[in-house]
Parts: C-alpha cells; sequence; structure tokens
C-alpha cells in the first residue's frame, strides 16, 4: 500500500518530478492504484475476504489498463529487445532497440488475453448469480 501510495503522491505533484519516463498522469494513478489496491486486498483478506477480492479485481483492472494503453494507446513507444546467450557456466544477454510495432504486438495480444479473460470471468459471474447449490450437491432449476 506504501508503494501505491508514494506513486499517487508523486502523480498529484506532492514530489518532486525526476528524470524517469514520460507518460501521462492517468497511467500513473493506475500504477499506484495497482500496488495500493494489491496492498489492500493483502491486508484485508484475512478479516474482510469480499472487501479484499474487490481490492484485487480493482487492482487487477487498473493493472490490464496499463497494458492497454502501452499496446493501443496514443503516443510514441521505446522498446528494446534483450537475447541472451548460454555457454556452459557463461551467459550473456544484449539488448537491442525494438521497433514500435513489435512492442505494441507483444503488449497488445497480452492486453486482449487479459480483456477477454476478465470478461469470461464477468461473463460466468453473472450467469451463475444467485445459483446455489442444494445440500446433496445439485443445482437449483
Amino acid at each position: 500500500m506504501a508503494m501505491g501510495l508514494l506513486v499517487m503522491a508523486a502523480a498529484s505533484g506532492r514530489l518532486p518530478a525526476g528524470s524517469g519516463p514520460q507518460m501521462p498522469l492517468a497511467i500513473l494513478w493506475l500504477a499506484g492504484t495497482v500496488f495500493f489496491a494489491a496492498g489492500c486486498g493483502m491486508f484485508l483478506f484475512r478479516f474482510l475476504p469480499r472487501l479484499a477480492a474487490a481490492s484485487a479485481l480493482i487492482a487487477l483492472c487498473a493493472f490490464i489498463a496499463i497494458f492497454n494503453w502501452i499496446a493501443f494507446g496514443p503516443g510514441e513507444r521505446h522498446f528494446t529487445r534483450t537475447t541472451g546467450t548460454t555457454s556452459g557456466a557463461v551467459s550473456s544477454g544484449k539488448k537491442a532497440p525494438a521497433s514500435e510495432l513489435e512492442g505494441r504486438l507483444a503488449f497488445g495480444v497480452v492486453a486482449g488475453l487479459l480483456d477477454l479473460m476478465i470478461i469470461a470471468g464477468l461473463y460466468h459471474a453473472l450467469r451463475h448469480r444467485g445459483r446455489r447449490d442444494k445440500p446433496d450437491g445439485r443445482r437449483r432449476s
């Protein structure tokens, strides 16, 4: 939760601006929300599991929104590709710039899969809402 509050403080201008990557303030707020909501979920899990689940859903949706912005949002993106080779006990890595299309495609595939996961979960939850198992294990009609 503290890391989320720190990121949110930076987004609100309460901390001095650094020379880090430039991004819209909304994305910085989403990043802070991911950390804060995940921390709240972990803190509340033992005592208030439904509230913890809601916090987890908020963190997941904010995380997915960041992926969607990287893949489909406006503006120029800069990506790097790291390739590694290993020979026995020696390994080396090489960083090289990747094209914007390649980076957006990679993030777009992951964002699309995560979007489908959320939609499938919502569909499943709405479809089975109100259904309870009978004591003998059968579903009500």
